[in-house]
């Protein structure tokens, strides 16, 4: 039995219990529950895996800005896209054998 099994099909069951009728079941190793996206219901798919490294929650936790409902992803900062020089390149030749 793969490492974490007897932990996951744990967590599992609380997942399905905490959301009861919202929980929709499980498929490809993710489990899926129902959640309210402001008035539209969307479905939510949780992976579920055992991490060799752990999570250190001292250094990771001030990364995410937590509300009160809990994490609010959209405070997490985003790194910008930065296009380097050598892309800009290949985009340039392609384009150039396209005839573009």
């Amino acid at each position: 039995m793969a490492r974490g099994s007897n932990a996951k099909f744990e967590v599992a069951n609380r997942i399905r219990d905490s959301f009861g009728n919202d929980f929709v079941g499980a498929s490809g190793g993710k489990l899926y529950v129902w959640a309210d996206d402001g008035g539209e219901r969307v479905q939510i798919a949780l992976a579920m895996t055992c991490p060799k490294v752990f999570l250190n929650c001292e250094t990771s936790v001030p990364e995410v800005a937590k509300t009160g409902a809990g994490i609010d992803f959209e405070a997490v900062p985003q790194k910008k896209a930065e296009v380097t020089q050598e892309e800009l390149d290949r985009l340039a030749a392609m384009m150039s054998k396209l005839g573009l």
